[in-house]
């Protein structure tokens, strides 16, 4: 993740459609965002072992509980561990 300090691992399946463009439109725009579109769980996971270790970095999990499950099964064994945040954008059911 090289000069991105937020990892934003995105769930695509938890907005609509109108929403996921303007979501991903902004976050794309941004410098500071690496955005990484979850395609599954594990590769969710793989892909923030490979970030949390990085000085500075800053984890975002935007999807609902099954991604930030997945976010948190990526961290919770890195040392350090970075900062997590959420956006909950999951379907609220």
């Amino acid at each position: 993740m090289p000069q991105s300090q937020y990892l934003v691992l995105w769930n695509p399946s938890a907005r609509s459609a109108q929403q996921q463009g303007r979501l991903r439109d902004d976050l794309e725009s941004r410098p500071d965002v690496d955005l990484h579109i979850a395609s599954s769980a594990a590769e969710t996971r793989q892909r923030v072992r490979q970030a949390a270790g990085q000085d500075g970095c800053h984890v975002v999990a935007a999807g609902g509980d099954g991604t930030i499950n997945a976010v948190i099964n990526g961290i919770h064994e890195n040392d350090p561990r970075p900062v997590l945040g959420f956006s909950p954008t999951g379907h609220g059911k």
